[in-house]
């Protein structure tokens, strides 16, 4: 008989209603790393076309009589703080012609870039240095416009006669 209460009893506890099921909330954690990337677009010659010299003797003759400007308008993106480091590949314009006693064969000139947010305004380069910046405004996307300019003071010895190159190169690098 036991055995019968004991079974009618272990019947009674298995029809019992089900437990209330419980809910139950987890939550986690999603991430992702944007890399620093800096980039820009082509940025064309600049031509200054002919250099103008005095065009007279004595005293001043065949020095650069007029500053010569040009530029090239170019696009820089950075997602991040960045720094602009501009270099001259000869340290000045130059030209394949030997210089003669009093005259010179490298024309000095300047580079700028117009509307890059730097702590003094543009970055300056005179073609024996090179010149770095470090972004104040942190991420950029804008037109840049890269100004190169040929200073009469900055020459004054006659340049002799000839076709004048130079290779100015702008790293942009996260910072």
């Amino acid at each position: 008989m036991k055995l019968k209460y004991a079974l009618l009893a272990a019947s009674a506890a298995a029809m019992t209603a089900p437990a209330l099921a419980q809910d139950s909330t987890e939550t986690f954690v999603v991430s992702g790393t944007v890399e620093p990337v800096c980039v820009m677009t082509d940025i064309a010659a600049v031509p200054l076309s002919v250099i103008s010299v005095a065009n007279s003797s004595g005293p001043g003759a065949l020095l650069i009589d007029d500053n010569a400007t040009g530029s090239s308008q170019f696009t820089m993106s950075c997602n991040t703080n960045n720094e602009v480091t501009i270099s001259s590949a000869n340290g000045g314009l130059l030209t394949g012609a030997a210089a003669a006693p009093g005259f010179v064969n490298e024309i000095e000139y300047r580079v700028r870039l117009d509307d890059y947010p730097t702590v003094g305004g543009f970055v300056k380069l005179t073609t024996k240095d090179s010149a770095t910046a470090t972004g104040a405004a942190g991420a950029i996307n804008r037109e840049l416009n890269a100004v190169v300019t040929i200073l009469q003071a900055d020459n004054p010895t006659p340049p002799v006669a000839g076709a004048y190159t130079d290779t100015v190169t702008i790293y942009v690098t996260p910072s």
